[in-house]
């Protein structure tokens, strides 16, 4: 390092000014530093600028260099360290940033419920399918129908009761269900009655649902009947699993035309479906929950005057 200087009153020491310049690199520095920032030169005037200094041996001089620069390394490593260094992403997410979603609230577990009226009697019942079945998709029907005929369902349905109406003939309630095979979409499902009645239904296309390859140990039902004007599904306690995530489906069919006026307390999508408005008409309807629990009693339904109904409580064990 040197010092430019100006000259003052004989005898007096040179005074410097206040920048210097390295003389290793030519880096302008102030006056009172004692290493350059930029290539690490270590200063002969550390003490004072003014006082005198012997000459430092030139391996010291070569000691103090390196360990100079290896300092300025190791800063601008730190600072580059902090800039950018990136941490990889989870083993279990190599896709994903640090932010976590759910998808419990994104998943469509109900793909829709189709309605189907049959105003005329007939023994002939086409139940209509949605559009679109996947395979694996779970289809679950709710048929009802006045009189109490016998039902043939269609092949690859399974029966899960029908039960006549509570204190006379009159009317009839039923359920089935399948485990789809992808090919069920745009087409109908004939469920033949015994005898030419009317009638109504609901088909629920379910997705994403515990399909163990015995349907009745994935969907479970409990059925009970009354005369009232609130049909009131029992409660349902599923014997093959305890405290899952659950569809929860409350539905009832009823002798009449009476419409359903109110729903279960917190259950959504609430669908009514008649066969006509006549004295020979039969009715049905339903609503669903999706929740955590080990066991559901719904709240009872309202419908516009006094019927016989059937209700029932349906229990679908949803996939983990």
């Amino acid at each position: 390092m040197y010092a430019e200087t100006e000259t003052g009153d004989a005898g007096a020491p040179p005074k410097t000014v206040d920048m210097y310049e390295c003389s290793n690199c030519g880096a302008t520095v102030e006056a009172d530093s004692v290493i350059c920032p930029l290539c690490g030169e270590v200063f002969e005037l550390a003490a004072s600028q003014f006082d005198a200094k012997e000459p430092e041996p030139p391996e010291r001089r070569k000691l103090e260099k390196i360990v100079a620069a290896a300092l300025v390394l190791l800063l601008v490593g730190v600072v580059a360290g902090a800039v950018f260094v990136t941490r990889p992403a989870s083993p279990a997410n190599p896709n994903t940033t640090t932010t976590t979603t759910t998808t419990n609230t994104t998943t469509t577990i109900v793909h829709g419920v189709t309605e189907a009226s049959f105003s005329a009697s007939s023994t002939t019942h086409d139940v209509p399918m949605p559009g679109t079945v996947a395979a694996g998709d779970l289809l679950i029907v709710f048929l009802a129908t006045h009189g109490t005929p016998n039902i043939a369902a269609p092949a690859g349905w399974t029966f899960f009761f029908g039960w006549n109406s509570w204190g006379g003939p009159s009317s009839k309630f039923s359920m089935y269900a399948k485990a789809a095979n992808g090919t069920e979409g745009g087409t109908t499902a004939n469920f033949q009655t015994s005898t030419a009645v009317k009638g109504a239904a609901q088909l629920y296309r379910i997705s994403n649902w515990r399909n163990s390859g015995v349907i009745a140990n994935d969907v479970e039902v409990n059925v009970t009947g009354s005369t009232d004007a609130n049909p009131d599904p029992p409660a349902l306690d599923p014997t093959n699993w305890g405290s899952e995530k659950t569809l929860w489906i409350a539905a009832y069919g009823a002798d009449g035309d009476n419409a359903a006026t109110a729903y279960p307390a917190n259950y959504g999508n609430g669908t009514y479906a008649e066969s006509d408005q006549s004295a020979t008409s039969a009715s049905l309807a339903s609503a669903y929950v999706i929740r955590t629990s080990a066991a559901e009693d719904p709240a009872p339904f309202t419908i516009a005057a006094s019927s016989f109904w059937i209700g029932c409580t349906v229990a679908v064990r949803l996939a983990a």
